[in-house]
Parts: structure tokens; C-alpha cells; sequence
């Protein structure tokens, strides 16, 4: 038995203590530690005592482990076996010094203990979050939703008050009143979109929509507030790209917009480019590219970049709400697409997605190519007075002629103010806003067309209200053209080029 349990212990350091019945000490190879022969068993250590009953009976082992002893300066951990003797044989002491033995399963022990207690407390902590998660996205949803009833009341009356009599003055305020419930009414459906994504309720649908259209009027949208900015936005369009496609008509526009006004915001100079090219196409399945390039500030790129629910790329002062670039992700992710981006700081920022789309069986025909505007260079100056009581209106016309060179220009804020300033100068053209107070653009236009001294004057009116009878009307003054708010770039000029009647040289 004794062998045994000494095979067990290979390669470990023993000490043997043999000793009298009555615990006197006979010899010792103070292996471990020395032992005085002139001492009892008992007085090496306090747990000996208990090798005294064991030798009351006679021819018995016993097995202790993971003892610790403090003899002197010896410390060691050990297992320890006892034979209580027999008529032929004294009593006897082996000790197996395990202090490493036991140390390892006592770093090992600890260290699955303190893995234990760090999984329990990161499950904890993982089950409280996603319990916050789900309170707050069922929260979000919930007033979201609550949110949403009252604006769309507000949005419905304001649509009832436009089709009242009212006041170029009080439609101009109608209008700026919706634009900011519009603008409430996007932020509030993000959250609600958002909340109903990482509660696992959101569902992507599809129906037939114009790729084209769509796209203008993003360009309308967004125009204006880049001219004002002083930024240029471009629009490309490969010829490849099929107009007709049947996806989510509703959560492309929310990317589109997202990611071009994520880009108007970070970009204080330069530029900004929306291109859309075809990555694939098989039969009806089409894949398209969308890119949108910026100069503006950029950010810092990291490893793990993630666009998290109410989070900003920027430490700027910059309005918003974070939700832009989450919500594009979760999108792109539930439509089956994919998303890349690059940015460096002070230099810019490009996005990248691909998103799939089915093309209607009539758009497999040849896409008719996209008429691009061509700007054309003026080398005589021409005098162009621009007529519109709304200071932002009289911005955008400013800048755009600027921009392109070759015009001189003058305010006026009503149709009065024109016709005294059109009698102080001669003007080659006039744009004319049909709708101000005191005298409005009808009256001006009549005024001036019965009046010979303005037969040289080119007239071009502009309307945003009762386009079908403002049209009507122009045609009955005779107006050179008719442009509608919200206008293009590419509207603007190519109403100048052909009545002012300007050809690009050959």
C-alpha cells in the first residue's frame, strides 16, 4: 500500500521520521528540514499530536494532505503518511513535499474563480443592458408614435390653410411653419425607424418607383442649401443605371437624404459629389452603386468604427441628432447591401453602399441618356434684375450668377421697386417672382410689357403657389419663360441661355 502511494509521488522530495511507540525520535534523513534525535515527534509540530492515537493501534496507515508546516525556517505544503508500526517494525513518518503541486492548483483554482465572478458580473451587466435596450427602444417607439399623431394633425391643417385666401405674407409664414414641422416630423420618424429596427419590428417593402425622379428631387431639396453655403454639389448619374426599379421606394430616399446631409453639414468649402453607377446586373436583379464624396472636415478613422444610435463622428458644435449614419447602416444591412467609408481629417469623407434592386421588365430597353448642363462662357456682361420680396430667394439667384460670371445684377423687393429701378436702368433681364405684397409680379410684368421702353427687356417669372394658373397667366402677359420654384442651377441657366438667346461658340 505504502508503495503505492509512493509511485504516486515520483519526482517529489521526501523526508522519513522513524520513531518509538512512545513518539521519541530514532532516525530522520532531514531531507525537508533537520530533526533533533533528542526530541519526540510531538514537539516537531502541533498536528504530530495526532500521530499518538494512531499508534495505539497497531499495523494501520494513515493519509494526510495538503498540510502546511512552519518548522523553523522551512515552509512547505505536504501530504503526509503514517504507519503506526507492528511487533516488528517501529512506527514511521513519510512527508511528500507538494508545495508546487499545490500552488499551481491553487492559481489555477483562483483563477477559474476569479473567471467565474467576471462571467457573472459581465452577465449581469449584459442582461441589465439589453434590458435598458429593450426599455428604451420599446420607450422610443412608444412616444415616437404618440409624437407623430399630433404633427401630422398640424401638417394636415396647414395643408387645409394653403388652400385658403390668404396673404402673400401669411403664406410665406404658412410656409415656413410647415418646413419646420416637415423637418420635426423626419426627426421623430428616424427615432420611431430606429426604435422599430433594434426592436426587430422593422419590415422593408417594395413597389415600382422612378430612379430619375427621385433623384431630382433630392437635387431640388438640397440645391439651395449648397448654393447658400457656397459649396458645389454635383449629381452623376451613369447612363447604365436603369430608371425604372421596384425596392423600397421610402428607405432609399432616407439613405440618400441622410448621407447628403450629413455631408452639407461637415463641409464648410469645396465640394460635394453624388454619384450612382451600376455595380451588376443580371436579367431583372440590378445592383447599384452609391457614392457621396465631400471636402469637409472628415474624422478620425479607427479599426472599429461603428455608427452608433445617438452618437456623432464630430466634437463640433453642429446640430443634429446622431441618428443619420446608424440608421443608413441598419437600413443597408436589412436590404441586403453593403457599406464602406473612408475619411481623413481636414481633407474629407467618401460612403460608399451598394444596394440591390429589381429593374422593371420595360426599363430593359436603352436608358435615354441624362441631359447634362453645359455652363457656357459670356464674354459681354449683361444687366439682370432680380425681383423676389424673400431675401433667401434673392441669395440663391445672386450666388448662382456669380458663380457662373458674365452678369451684372440688381435687387428690388417688390414690383414697385422694379418698375422704378427698370426706368432708372435698362435691363437686359428680369427675374420676376409672381407673388409679393404692395405690387405683385403680375401687375409689374403688365406694366412693363405695355411700356415701349422696356421692349428690349427680357422677362422671366418665377412661381412656387398655383403653378397651373400662374402658367396660364404668364402665357397671357407674353413672359419670355416660366420657371418653378424650387428651381435648379440647370434651370436658371438654361432659361437665360435661350432668352437671352447665348450659344456656346463652335
Amino acid at each position: 500500500m505504502i508503495q503505492k502511494t509512493i509511485d504516486t509521488y515520483l519526482n517529489v522530495i521526501i523526508q522519513k521520521i522513524e520513531f518509538d511507540f512512545n513518539g521519541k525520535i530514532i532516525t530522520s534523513d532531514d531531507t525537508l528540514f533537520p530533526v533533533s534525535k533528542a526530541k519526540t515527534i510531538y514537539d516537531i509540530h502541533p498536528f504530530f499530536e495526532v500521530f499518538n492515537t494512531i499508534i495505539q493501534t497497531k499495523d494501520i496507515e494513515e493519509i494526510f494532505k495538503i498540510i502546511l508546516l512552519q518548522i523553523g525556517d522551512i515552509n512547505i505544503i505536504a501530504d503526509i503518511i503514517v504507519y503506526s508500526g507492528s511487533i516488528k517494525q517501529n512506527p514511521f513518518l513519510l512527508i511528500f513535499d507538494r508545495s508546487e503541486y499545490y500552488k499551481e492548483i491553487q492559481e489555477v483554482t483562483q483563477d477559474k474563480n476569479e473567471l467565474f465572478i467576471s462571467n457573472f458580473h459581465e452577465n449581469e451587466k449584459n442582461i441589465k443592458l439589453n434590458q435598458e435596450k429593450s426599455f428604451k427602444n420599446k420607450f422610443l417607439a412608444s412616444i415616437s408614435h404618440d409624437l407623430r399623431t399630433p404633427i401630422s394633425g398640424v401638417l394636415g391643417l396647414l395643408e387645409l390653410f394653403r388652400k385658403e385666401n390668404l396673404t402673400y405674407e401669411q403664406k410665406e409664414l404658412l410656409s415656413t411653419i410647415s418646413s419646420s414641422m416637415s423637418h420635426m416630423d423626419r426627426l421623430v420618424g428616424d427615432v420611431f425607424d430606429l426604435s422599430k429596427i433594434e426592436y426587430g419590428e422593422f419590415k422593408i417593402e417594395s413597389s415600382s418607383f422612378d430612379l430619375d425622379e427621385l433623384i431630382k428631387n433630392i437635387e431640388r431639396v438640397y440645391l439651395e442649401k449648397f448654393i447658400l453655403k457656397n459649396i458645389e454639389f454635383q449629381v452623376v448619374i451613369s447612363n447604365k443605371v436603369p430608371s425604372k426599379l421596384i425596392g423600397d421606394y421610402n428607405r432609399v430616399v432616407q439613405i440618400i437624404t441622410n448621407l447628403v446631409d450629413n455631408a452639407y453639414k461637415y463641409t464648410n468649402e469645396g465640394k460635394v459629389v453624388f454619384e450612382i453607377s451600376l455595380d451588376y446586373r443580371r436579367a431583372k436583379n440590378v445592383r447599384l452603386k452609391f457614392s457621396i464624396k465631400d471636402t469637409g472636415i472628415g474624422f478620425e478613422k479607427t479599426s472599429n468604427n461603428q455608427f452608433e444610435s445617438f452618437k456623432k463622428l464630430h466634437n463640433q458644435d453642429i446640430e443634429g441628432s446622431g441618428l443619420g449614419l446608424s440608421i443608413v447602416t441598419k437600413l443597408i444591412e436589412l436590404m441586403n447591401g453593403s457599406f464602406s467609408f473612408d475619411s481623413k481629417v481636414n481633407e474629407g469623407s467618401k460612403f460608399e453602399l451598394t444596394l440591390p434592386f429589381e429593374a422593371e421588365i420595360e426599363s430593359q430597353k436603352s436608358r435615354k441618356s441624362i441631359k447634362k448642363f453645359t455652363k457656357i462662357d459670356i464674354k459681354n456682361k449683361f444687366n439682370v434684375l432680380i425681383v423676389d420680396d424673400n431675401e433667401i430667394n434673392q441669395l440663391v439667384l445672386m450666388k448662382l450668377l456669380v458663380n457662373h460670371g458674365g452678369f451684372y445684377m440688381d435687387i428690388a423687393n417688390n414690383g414697385e421697386h422694379a418698375i422704378e429701378m427698370a426706368k432708372k436702368e435698362e435691363y437686359d433681364l428680369i427675374f420676376m417672382d409672381l407673388h409679393m405684397p404692395k405690387m405683385n409680379g403680375f401687375e409689374a410684368i403688365e406694366y412693363i410689357m405695355t411700356n415701349d421702353n422696356f421692349n428690349n427687356t427680357k422677362i422671366v417669372a418665377l412661381s412656387a403657389y398655383d403653378i397651373k394658373k400662374d402658367k396660364e397667366l404668364g402665357k397671357t402677359l407674353k413672359v419670355d419663360d416660366y420657371i418653378v420654384k424650387p428651381f435648379s442651377a440647370e434651370d436658371i441657366f438654361t432659361s437665360i441661355y435661350k432668352v437671352l438667346k447665348i450659344k456656346k461658340e463652335q
